[in-house]
C-alpha cells in the first residue's frame, strides 16, 4: 500500500475546522484534522513530499520523517499539519487491518469516554434585564445571571461536568497588559464562578478557563478565593511557557491547576511534567503532534501521576481522534467538547449522527480506524467560502 496523495479542506462552525484526506493506491483513505486557527492547511504542501510513495501503515516512522525534516520548524503550524496526517495514517492503519485504531495502540480502557461541555461566557442565555458593577452596566451578556443560565441548561442535557471562561467580561481591568487583578475585578471573577456552582450544586464538576490572563500574585489571589467552591480545575491563568512559574501557582493554588492546550510534542510538555507545574494536563490532538504523541505525553505524564484532560475544539473527526487515543491511556480524566450550540455538528460524519455525545459521554466505536466516515451532503453545506470538497 502506497500513499497516492494528501488533501485538505475547511468546514465553518464554531471554528474553521481544517480536515485532512490520505489517499492510498488500495482505495483506502484516511481523515485527521488540522487545529483550528493555525496555517496548518496551508503547510500540507511542504509535507506532500515526503508522504507520497510510502506506506501509510509505518505511522510512527512517518511521522519522525515529517518532524525531523523540519525539526528546525516544530511551531504550532507544522505541528498542526502533522497531526492531521498522523491522525489520518491511523484511520488508514486500522481499516487496512480492519479493527478500530485504538487496537493498534494496545487496547482499551474504558468502552466510552467523558466529555465536559465547555459553555464559554454564557453568552444569549442570559436574561436582558440591566445589572450595573460601579461604572459599568452589563446587559444580559457574560453575567452572573448568563452563566447561571447557561449552567443549568448544559445540566439539564445530562452533562456532569462543565467549564466556563472566566476571563470576560474585562470591563474591570485597570490595565490591559500586566496581568494584574483589582479588587472589584476579583470580587466578580468570585461571583460568576458562585453563580455556576449554585446554579448546578455539588455533584457537577465545575471548571474554569482563565486564558492567560494573569500575574503569578494574582492567580494564586483568585485560586484562594475561589477554594471554595470546589472546582475541579482552574485552567491556564498564567502563561504555561515557564514552567517554574506555573509550578508555583500550582504549588500555592488550594485549586488544581491545568494547562497545556498550547504545547506542542512530548518535548513542548518535559519541563512541565518534570516540575509537576500543573495537576492537570491539556494537549490537543490536532496541535500536540497527533494520536501517537499525545499518548507519548500521556505515559511520561503518568509516571508523575498527572491526569490528561485533552482540549478539543474539533469538529467529529478531530474529536473521534482524540477518544481513540483517550481509551487506550490510564490517566485520562475528560475530554472537552466545544461544539454543544452547534446542532448539524454530529451529522457531519456517518454512521449518521457519530459521535453522538449523551449524557456527557461518547461511546468507543466499533468501526475500523476512527469509525467513522464524512458525509458529503452535510459537508457540503458547511464548507469555508473558498473551500472545495474532498474527492
Amino acid at each position: 500500500m502506497k500513499i497516492t496523495d494528501v488533501r485538505s479542506t475547511t468546514l465553518e462552525g464554531n471554528f474553521d475546522w481544517i480536515i485532512v484526506k490520505v489517499y492510498t493506491d488500495e482505495g483506502i483513505t484516511g481523515l485527521g484534522e488540522i487545529y483550528a486557527g493555525t496555517i496548518g492547511g496551508d503547510m500540507l504542501r511542504l509535507l506532500k513530499p515526503f508522504l507520497l510513495g510510502e506506506d501509510p501503515r509505518d505511522v510512527d516512522r512517518l511521522y519522525w520523517k515529517l518532524y525531523s525534516a523540519f525539526q528546525r520548524e516544530t511551531g504550532a503550524s507544522l505541528l498542526a499539519s502533522i497531526s492531521g496526517v498522523e491522525t489520518a495514517l491511523w484511520d488508514i492503519a486500522g481499516k487496512a487491518m480492519k479493527v478500530p485504531a485504538y487496537r493498534l495502540l494496545g487496547g482499551k480502557y474504558r468502552d466510552e469516554i467523558r466529555v465536559y461541555a465547555d459553555c464559554a461566557a454564557g453568552e444569549g442565555d442570559g436574561p436582558e434585564e440591566e445589572i450595573r458593577l460601579g461604572p459599568v452596566v452589563l446587559k444580559g451578556v457574560h453575567t452572573p445571571e448568563a452563566y447561571a443560565a447557561k449552567a443549568r441548561k448544559v445540566k439539564a442535557q445530562g452533562f456532569d461536568a462543565i467549564k466556563f471562561d472566566l476571563d470576560l467580561p474585562d470591563h474591570f481591568k485597570q490595565d490591559r497588559y500586566n496581568g494584574c487583578m483589582g479588587n472589584e475585578d476579583l470580587r466578580y471573577r468570585v461571583k460568576l464562578v458562585e453563580s455556576v456552582r449554585e446554579a448546578v450544586g455539588g455533584n457537577i464538576e465545575v471548571a474554569f478557563d482563565c486564558h492567560w490572563q494573569y500575574s503569578v500574585k494574582d492567580a494564586i489571589r483568585l485560586a484562594d478565593r475561589l477554594e471554595p467552591y470546589d472546582l475541579l480545575w482552574l485552567e491556564d491563568p498564567i502563561h504555561s511557557e515557564n514552567a517554574k512559574a506555573m509550578a508555583k501557582v500550582s504549588k500555592r493554588s488550594p485549586v488544581p491547576i491545568c494547562t497545556g492546550e498550547h504545547k506542542v510534542s512530548r518535548h513542548g510538555f518535559r519541563e512541565l511534567v518534570e516540575y509537576q507545574a500543573a495537576d492537570v494536563l491539556s494537549p490537543d490532538v490536532q496541535k500536540a503532534g497527533g494520536i501517537s504523541e499525545t499518548k507519548k505525553i500521556a505515559d511520561y505524564a503518568d509516571q508523575y501521576y498527572i491526569p490528561l484532560a485533552p482540549h478539543n475544539i474539533a469538529s467529529p473527526v478531530g474529536t473521534m481522534a482524540a477518544v481513540q487515543v483517550s481509551a487506550t491511556i490510564p490517566n485520562f480524566l475528560l475530554l472537552e467538547y466545544h461544539a454543544n450550540d452547534i446542532p448539524w455538528w454530529g451529522k457531519l460524519v456517518k454512521p449518521k449522527g457519530r459521535p453522538v455525545v449523551k449524557n456527557g459521554r461518547i461511546a468507543l466505536p466499533t468501526g475500523p480506524g476512527l469509525g467513522i466516515e464524512l458525509d458529503e451532503e452535510e459537508v457540503q453545506r458547511h464548507l469555508k467560502k473558498g473551500s472545495k470538497p474532498l474527492p
